[in-house]
């Protein structure tokens, strides 16, 4: 958990510091207003596309007690950076909705988007780690049972089981 939460952080301050450095460079004269403005929108989605993924690998591969094969992990963390984006157009849409009912919920409205947040954005990371899992055990089911059998953390034979 303390990845999951030192990945988070990562990412919510990298997304700050390029915007504050689109900032400064616009600030200092060195690009355009014009350039940032049309560039921002395109580059954002790309860059929280890619952080997303990264992150999404780093838990997948080393999270679990037993390292997934990297073909699984990048398959999930690409499933999972997938359906970050679409959640968050989702969730941009919903919120941008909610802004009626501030008037109606009040202070609520805003922790209940957090908590509806907070449980998109585990649905996601677990939806990918599914997928990794089934992206895994397909592909080694076709090498053989017993590699299989091994697959869920049980080990193939009895004679490899711990006390």
């Amino acid at each position: 958990m303390v990845i999951a939460g030192g990945l988070l952080s990562t990412f919510i301050l990298l997304s700050a510091s390029v915007a504050t450095l689109q900032g400064w460079l616009q600030e200092l004269g060195v690009v355009k207003p014009e350039l940032v403005e049309g560039i921002r929108p395109r580059s954002l989605g790309i860059y929280q596309f890619v952080v997303a993924f990264v992150a999404f690998a780093l838990l997948y591969r080393f999270m679990p007690r037993r390292r997934p094969p990297i073909k699984a992990t990048l398959a999930g963390a690409l499933f999972a950076a997938v359906l970050w984006q679409i959640a968050s157009h989702v969730l941009t849409a919903i919120i941008r909705h909610a802004a009626g009912t501030q008037s109606f919920y009040g202070d609520l409205t805003g922790i209940v988007i957090f908590s509806m947040w907070c449980f998109i954005g585990a649905e996601m990371l677990l939806l990918g780690a599914h997928f990794a899992v089934a992206w895994e055990h397909v592909f080694i089911a076709a090498r053989g049972v017993d590699e299989d059998d091994g697959l869920i953390g049980w080990p193939s034979r009895p004679d490899l089981m711990e006390d």
